[in-house]
């Protein structure tokens, strides 16, 4: 039986033409042929530099940013983007992050997203209904929200540990079955190349390398259903950024337990797709 979310009809964003500002190819992929099932036109930015210099040409209706990008990162851009002029300044802003904390929910949307959607996304309807809500109703005035009502955390959390079949199942079926093999070996080589990256940069440790390889496992990993790996990869990536050496290390080999796991599942779904 199909998931539940595929059940629902999906939201018509014919006519929208959307700017997804992501770095990772894969999640371009998985986001983007979301909102072209939907009849959306999408144009992509590779980082937040890109992203504002795309904004300020051309009259987007919705943009959709990822948090955590170089050069400069997603809250800047919406920073920068609610800071600019007319008609950019109020332009409807979906903030995309891996780390559904309630702080960082509660962080981009004072700093102007409309909305704050955490990754994997949960499910195609509930990304499109996600993207019509800011164009639906206009940036009216909002006290500082409840973190729950934020971002979808319950979903978040169901899906936290563990792999599961549904999560992929879910992704898979929203990208359609053109899609399905060129997505699992896009996951089967960042899963690879991260936990590659993981290994060289232990010894000698170099924080920044595990910083980026445990943000790329960390959405990578969730939308492939692997909970355990997504949850590893974002304590190393916590503990890269804030320079404690010794607990980012500490979480390498775990995290590489769980990838290697994570990678024979995606594997044999792999073979059975191409049977």
């Amino acid at each position: 039986m199909a998931p539940s979310f595929l059940d629902d009809p999906l939201p018509d964003l014919g006519g929208l033409v959307i700017l997804l500002a992501e770095d990772n190819e894969t999640n371009q992929i998985v986001a983007g042929e979301m909102l072209r099932a939907m009849g959306a036109e999408v144009e992509i930015a590779a980082d937040g530099a890109e992203a504002l210099e795309r904004a300020a040409g051309r009259p987007y209706d919705v943009l959709v940013v990822d948090i955590e990008m170089p050069r400069i990162s997603g809250e800047d851009v919406i920073r920068l983007v609610r800071a600019a002029d007319e008609p950019l300044a109020s332009r409807p802003l979906i903030a995309l992050t891996a780390y559904p904390r309630e702080d960082v929910g509660a962080r981009l949307l004072a700093a102007g997203a409309d909305e704050v959607l955490s990754k994997p996304i949960d499910g195609i309807a509930a990304f499109g209904r996600a993207i019509l809500a800011p164009l639906e109703n206009r940036r009216a005035p909002r006290a500082a929200p409840d973190a729950p009502e934020a971002m979808e955390l319950a979903a978040v959390a169901a899906e936290a540990s563990g792999f599961s079949p549904r999560t992929l199942d879910c992704l898979l079926r929203s990208v359609g079955p053109g899609m399905m093999i060129p997505l699992l070996d896009r996951l089967i080589e960042d899963i690879e190349a991260a936990a590659g990256t993981v290994r060289l940069a232990s010894a000698p440790v170099q924080p920044e390398a595990l910083r980026r390889a445990g943000h790329v496992l960390t959405a990578v990993a969730g939308s492939a259903g692997a909970g355990a790996l997504a949850q590893r990869a974002e304590a190393m990536h916590a503990a890269a950024a804030a320079g404690d050496l010794d607990a980012a290390l500490a979480a390498a080999p775990p995290l590489l337990r769980e990838a290697d796991a994570a990678l024979a599942r995606l594997r044999a779904v792999r073979q059975e797709a191409g049977a």
